[in-house]
């Protein structure tokens, strides 16, 4: 008689309506179920938050403190998803305190807006697939809303909300 073999239960890799696929080139991204869309499904996600959040903008030397520039720098992060690009800008961050000092780099403040956290929630609950997630910050952010780096130079937060609830209406012609 051969013991029955007890066999590991595999998690749901869906939450409300996003589900986590993997594309061919071997990467993991977030899809809306309702939509389809999929969420950085061309690129590996890390690499295309790189070049829109952090090469595109030009953000390493934005964040180079100077006389004239040494006001806090306020990223707004419409639409938070999985971190990704949230992520970029905080890798960035570090990378400045590696090579530079914490001091020689201006605050850096990232304010993300999300309408549903089940997209981050899913993709933390499965972080072995988002690389991006293995660190302190997105899962600060889904505990209390906020994180704040080890130099302070650094912090960020998420807004549970419709982004555009947040702006000011324009004021009416007159």
């Amino acid at each position: 008689m051969h013991p029955v073999k007890k066999r590991k239960l595999a998690r749901a890799t869906h939450l409300g309506d996003y589900d986590i696929v993997t594309g061919p080139q071997g990467f993991s991204s977030i899809r809306q179920i309702s939509s389809g869309e999929v969420m950085h499904s061309v690129n590996r996600p890390s690499e295309e938050a790189r070049k829109l959040y952090v090469d595109q903008p030009g953000l390493a030397g934005r964040l180079m403190a100077s006389d004239i520039q040494t006001d806090e720098l306020v990223i707004w992060d419409v639409g938070l998803g999985a971190a990704s690009n949230a992520m970029a800008v905080l890798e960035c961050f570090e990378q400045g305190v590696r090579e530079q000092d914490a001091e020689k780099l201006r605050p850096l403040r990232l304010v993300s807006f999300e309408r549903d956290l089940d997209p981050l929630i899913l993709a933390v609950r499965f972080a072995s697939h988002f690389p991006h997630l293995r660190h302190g910050a997105p899962h600060a952010l889904l505990s209390s809303g906020e994180w704040t780096h080890s130099s302070g130079g650094c912090t960020g937060s998420c807004t549970e909300a419709i982004f555009l609830d947040h702006l000011r209406p324009p004021p009416h012609p007159t």
